[in-house]
């Protein structure tokens, strides 16, 4: 944009108040064609007379050639002034024209122009800020004259300026239609986009101030709004807009909201700082600055024009505002306050951008139009770094509110200000979880599809053992990725207070094993070994919220690996004796051999957002041990530790739970297959059951499980079409779901209980919401039972079995073992290629052998990078070096970036031709092509990879 009006305008060019107008005209301005465009204002050949404001056209036309003043080539500026100005330009045109005459000042009170040729006027027009604006021959903000000659004519221009005591500056462009046009265009164009931009700015804090009743966000938006109004003045919108017949309204907008827009800053300037308990004198200051502003307005309200009135006081006042407004900033961040540096450089960009425009406004420099866009450009940047301003200062304060209200709450003499903090603290939480919980339920719900879907196709009988394995796999993968959309909800609602236990049947056993299994791979990257250690006291089935024994054994084992590098990791786990009342006491120790804690940081362990020495390196938010014993705590127990520097460190975590005498035989009965109803042979029934969901995926995998079994399932997509169904003819039962269009199960549910067949109807809900509050409040309106989205098969008959009095019938068929697996003949094509793939996720490294064995091709599989090089070594002592490597980008101990830099050093320094590497990375193409290629990758494959695109990597039809 800056290069585009470069090339338009020769020059910016400064002056004082009255330009140097002693050089002699030239006779005539002479045009070829084609131009682009001509600035004519600074023609040699143009001059000026200052006039009465009663001096006609003839008059002006008698005068004598000495009365005319030439320009000397620089844009007229005279600053402020009442007198009336005419100028004059012969033009000669040799070629056929046809274009525009544009005057660059958008707000001038009254611009004649007259066309004369052969000594006599043949066209008029009279335009201006205080004329009518649909008198203007070309309906534009700017002052538009258009121009029609053939060739070998000459014409004479006379203008006349009248800006009736406010700066008079005149620029004159003559430029062909396209020409015209396109810059039109272009100015259009920049113009909404930077406009468009603050106004995206502004709603999105207004909307944020409302909600948060912050006032500094509020005031933002209101400057920002503001901005854009004023902008649009500028480029000549008032008049077009407003009241194009009405002067006296636009001529107020400029004065009126350049002081409103100074008054939101100077207030959002307090409220950003809060001078008023941090600064006093500061604060009375801008204060003073409000009120002067305050004044500006009431004579503009009144009638005065401000630049009339007071044209110095007035300019003086604009430019000294803002740098008033960076200066404060600057003192307030050199006095320490880190929260200023956006702000102060948003305003030095305000300062440098737009002061040219205001000293131009003000007649003390000449107008280029060029100053607006720089000027626009200018507060977009400041709105952006101001929005930086109000996030920074959001975090900021979101961090300090959290040490304040530790602080405030063992402090009695600060009670009252405590429960302030805590209350806002509370607020923001909830705001959290409220925003985790939504995104839950997006993710939860094509979770339930892939996990329903697993669980039908597992019911296949004729699958292959590897196709069976494959089945599980998946569902391993699919809990787990539940297991952390759960982990993370619920650090969010311990950290809002809504955190609850959610008893039910745990094999502890299992759940052992099953949090071995998942750690053993990370151990295996870090060659240490991980040992269970099970009492056998332990009992096989309690009653207690296993997902959260889960989260906090997984904490402890996570936080022991990050600090452990040699040796291992003991997980113990014993069981005192239960009391009468079945309750009973685990007590779980984490054990390693890391480098432990120092005595002088053991205090900070279980801190909120502290960190010993060993964690701040290691990395993390300092939450995970924290949120752990909070858990524990409410699960009846607690957390402690044991360490040393230099002798690892145990943790002992202890929890209750209540003993459950359930055989391993009714346990079994969970992995087994409904097959049927029991019924007897006088009373068979056949039950008809009613699923509303809005999601068709869902409704079709739940009936996928009840049809074979024997249920009538019927359809409703919302809240009202199973009310009409439940009135035409009711079910048996009814799973309904909650969020739903145009009528929600909650309101569903509170209707079917109002009527009288609905208040003994069994309802069952399934919800991906999984906040125990939610949980509850479901339940009071009249559910019957609740089940989470994904839901299991075996979860969903037992609820049926509950509530409607079912026995099943069992599929009692042996599970497949996996038959051994058969060598798949290689392709005639690729036999003789010998592959190494680099991948540390285990479950990955399955899949692309998998895929390989799928087209053919056997290879040999590492875990790391370190061990990548390793194997190309070995390889080539055994001379059979590999054809290509697959290597993963980001893995543990030696990324693959790493590793393929030392293999092609290695291979310079050994005289060994490069070996293939193709890098996988996760990312979006882009930085990553390049990193990959600097270090020395021939090409790069984005997972997840398909087979098409390993048989095209590898030339396979």
């Amino acid at each position: 944009m800056l290069l585009f009006f470069c090339l338009l305008m020769p020059g910016i060019t400064f002056s004082a108040m009255h330009t140097n107008l002693n050089s002699p005209p030239a006779s005539v301005l002479i045009i070829p064609t084609p131009i682009f465009q001509q600035a004519i204002s600074k023609a040699p050949a143009f001059h000026f007379v200052k006039q009465t404001a009663h001096a006609s056209l003839a008059d002006v036309l008698a005068l004598p050639a000495s009365a005319w003043t030439s320009t000397a080539g620089e844009n007229p500026n005279f600053g402020p002034t009442k007198d009336v100005y005419w100028f004059e330009l012969p033009i000669y045109f040799q070629h056929d024209f046809s274009g525009i005459l544009q005057i660059d000042r958008p707000y001038m009170d009254y611009v004649d122009v007259y066309i004369l040729e052969a000594g006599k006027a043949v066209k008029k027009f009279l335009m201006g800020d205080k004329r009518s604006f649909n008198d203007r021959p070309i309906k534009h903000p700017l002052f538009l004259v258009p121009i029609d000659v053939t060739a070998d004519t000459q014409l004479r221009l006379l203008i006349r300026v009248d800006s009736q005591g406010a700066p008079l500056q005149f620029q004159a462009n003559l430029a062909d239609q396209q020409s015209f046009q396109s810059s039109d265009r272009f100015v259009l164009f920049f113009l909404a986009f930077t406009v468009g931009a603050i106004i995206a700015l502004a709603l999105y804090n207004l909307m944020l101030g409302i909600s948060l009743k912050e006032g500094m966000y509020i005031a933002y938006a209101f400057y920002a709004l503001l901005t854009v109004v004023l902008w649009f003045y500028i480029h000549g919108y008032a008049s077009q807009f407003i009241d194009p017949e009405n002067y006296d309204k636009s001529k107020m907008i400029l004065p009126l909201v350049s002081s409103t827009a100074r008054v939101c800053i100077f207030v959002f300037t307090l409220l950003f700082f809060k001078l008023s308990s941090r600064h006093i004198y500061l604060f009375r200051f801008l204060l003073l600055l409000i009120c002067a502003e305050f004044f500006t307005i009431s004579l503009t309200l009144l009638g005065y024009s401000p630049f009339q009135v007071i044209p110095r006081i007035y300019t003086l006042q604009m430019n000294a505002s803002y740098p008033i407004v960076v200066l404060c900033a600057l003192y307030l961040w050199i006095r320490g306050d880190r929260q200023a540096r956006f702000f102060s450089l948003a305003w030095v960009i305000h300062v440098l951008a737009n002061q040219l425009y205001v000293l131009a406004v003000a007649g003390l420099v000449v107008y280029n139009p060029l100053f607006s866009d720089i000027g626009m450009v200018g507060i977009m940047s400041e709105m952006v770094l101001l929005a930086f301003a109000l996030a920074d200062r959001s975090k900021a304060s979101e961090v300090q509110l959290l040490q304040t209200k530790d602080q405030l709450l063992q402090s009695q003499q600060q009670q009252n200000k405590a429960e302030q903090e805590a209350l806002q603290a509370h607020a923001a939480s909830q705001a959290k979880s409220d925003f985790l919980a939504a995104m839950s339920h997006e993710i939860r719900t094509p979770m339930n599809a892939i996990l329903g879907y697993a669980q039908l196709m597992a019911l296949d009988k004729s699958l292959s053992n590897e196709q069976q394995h494959n089945l599980k796999v998946i569902n391993r993968s699919s809990e787990h990725l539940l297991g952390l959309i759960n982990d993370v909800l619920d650090m969010a609602k311990i950290e809002a207070g809504r955190t609850s236990l959610n008893a039910s049947q745990c094999n502890v056993a299992a759940l052992l094993d099953d949090i071995v299994l998942m750690m053993q791979a990370r151990c295996e990257q870090k060659s240490l070994v991980l040992k269970l250690d099970k009492t056998c006291d332990l009992p096989v089935f309690v009653l207690i919220d296993g997902a959260k024994l889960r989260q906090i054994l997984l904490n402890l084992l996570g936080n022991s690996l990050k600090f452990t590098y040699q040796g291992g990791i003991t997980l113990r786990c014993d069981a005192k004796p239960a009391d009468k009342e079945q309750q009973l006491t685990l007590v779980f120790e984490v054990e390693d051999t890391g480098d432990g804690i120092a005595k002088d940081q053991q205090d900070k362990v279980f801190q909120k957002f502290e960190q010993t020495d060993s964690g701040i390196k290691g990395g993390g938010s300092g939450l995970g041990l924290s949120i752990s014993r909070e858990l524990a705590r409410k699960m009846g127990g607690d957390i402690h530790f044991f360490s040393e520097r230099g002798q690892g460190a145990t943790f002992t975590a202890t929890v209750k739970a209540r003993l459950l005498d359930v055989s391993l035989e009714q346990e079994q009965r969970v992995h087994q297959t409904v097959i049927g109803l029991k019924q007897n042979a006088d009373s068979a029934k056949t039950y008809r059951l009613l699923i509303v969901d809005d999601v068709a995926t869902n409704r079709d995998i739940l009936a996928a499980f009840l049809q074979p079994v024997g249920f009538d399932c019927e359809f409703a997509a919302n809240g009202e079409e199973a009310l009409a169904q439940f009135i035409q003819r009711p079910p048996d039962l009814i799973f309904m779901d909650i969020r739903m269009p145009k009528l929600d199960g909650i309101a569903t549910i509170e209707r079917i209980r109002a009527t009288k067949a609905g208040k003994i109807l069994p309802i069952i809900v399934i919800s991906a919401s999984v906040f125990e509050s939610d949980r509850k409040r479901i339940m009071e309106k009249g559910a019957d039972d609740f089940l989470y989205k994904p839901f299991k098969a075996w979860e969903v008959f037992n609820a049926l079995e509950k509530l409607l009095d079912l026995e099943y019938i069992y599929d009692s068929a042996p599970e497949k073992t996996p038959a051994p697996k058969t060598q798949k003949k290689h392709s005639t094509t690729t036999q003789n290629i010998k592959l190494l793939v680099a991948e540390d996720n285990a479950c990955n490294r399955l899949l692309i052998q998998k895929q390989l064995e799928s087209i053919g091709l056997t290879t040999e599989i590492v875990n790391n990078g370190e061990q990548a090089v390793a194997a190309v070594k070995e390889a080539d002592k055994a001379e059979s070096p590999f054809d290509i490597i697959l290597m993963d980008c980001e893995m543990p101990i030696k990324s693959g970036y790493e590793a393929t830099i030392n293999i092609r050093q290695w291979e310079q320094q050994e005289a060994k031709a490069p070996t293939k590497i193709i890098a996988l990375t996760a990312h979006q193409p882009g930085a990553e092509t390049q990193r990959a290629i600097e270090c020395g990758m021939d090409e790069i494959l984005q997972k997840p990879l398909s087979i098409n695109t390993l048989k095209n990597l590898f030339n396979m039809q």
